[in-house]
């Protein structure tokens, strides 16, 4: 009788399972529908992207918007923690990015209006880090502003190393109600460029000896392509990131935005 208890326990611990495992796929089928379905493929601007989670859902987003005028708005946010209850906020930005963005033209005001958003309707264990840029291509210039995140790298290819734009990074979204974002706007010259975008699951990722692989270790793999191809260069940094860490689990999610600018 024991033992067929016990295997009528073991019978019901693997239909749960199985449940969750369709529940968590079909989770991430429904967020993958957030990302946009296609990317700039144009003469003058084309962009990639590369959405790995740490666990089967992400708590990553990103978004490349274009406007009529020939601008495009570069997002790339990082809900603190991961699977499904940092999916579920990061639903709540993406709702929020695609009602207001559309006539917007001021990446700190944006910043503004989602923040005071998800102060007001989204819990407060969980904040968002974000990164906005409106990007030029006819002026060769962008605009951007953050909310606790990473500033944004640009590559100009051979002969100048990639680097850093430099900005003020404001609390992450959700935090203070009442938080200012500044908006910077960099003039980046006549030459191509790669406008860069990535979350900490990057610069972050820990090899098995809890090393870090580090924004140096970033800016060397950006090097390496002095094509500019976007695709190529988000798949050379994923390839440089597996190889540094190695058999160690991957612990966080890992997001990447890159945008050519011709």
């Amino acid at each position: 009788m024991s033992i067929g208890l016990i295997n009528c326990q073991l019978l019901d611990d693997q239909r749960h399972m199985i449940r969750l495992n369709h529940d968590l796929d079909v989770a991430r089928s429904i967020q993958t529908g957030l990302f946009p379905t296609t990317l700039p493929n144009h003469a003058t601007v084309k962009a990639a992207a590369l959405n790995d989670p740490g666990r089967r859902i992400s708590g990553d987003y990103y978004d490349v918007i274009e406007r009529a005028d020939g601008r495009l708005w570069c997002l790339i946010a990082d809900v603190t923690g991961e699977g499904v209850a940092a999916a579920l906020q990061m639903a709540n930005l993406q709702a929020a990015v695609r009602v207001s963005i559309t006539e917007a033209n001021d990446p700190a005001e944006l910043l503004t209006r989602w923040n005071r958003f998800l102060c007001q309707n989204a819990t407060h264990s969980r904040f968002i880090t974000c990164l906005l840029a409106l990007v030029d291509p006819r002026s060769h210039s962008v605009c951007f502003a953050s909310a606790g995140h990473w500033a944004p790298l640009v590559a100009h290819g051979v002969g100048t190393p990639p680097r850093e734009l430099e900005s003020d990074a404001a609390f992450p979204l959700g935090v203070a109600e009442d938080t200012l974002f500044q908006s910077t706007t960099v003039e980046l010259g006549p030459e191509p460029f790669v406008l860069f975008c990535y979350t900490d699951g990057v610069s972050e990722a820990l090899d098995s000896a809890g090393q870090p692989f580090g924004r140096k270790r970033l800016l060397q793999a950006l090097a390496e392509r002095t094509d500019l191809n976007p695709s190529a260069m988000v798949k050379h940094v994923r390839k440089q990131v597996t190889g540094f860490v190695g058999p160690a689990e991957q612990s966080d999610d890992l997001t990447m935005l890159a945008v050519w600018v011709a």
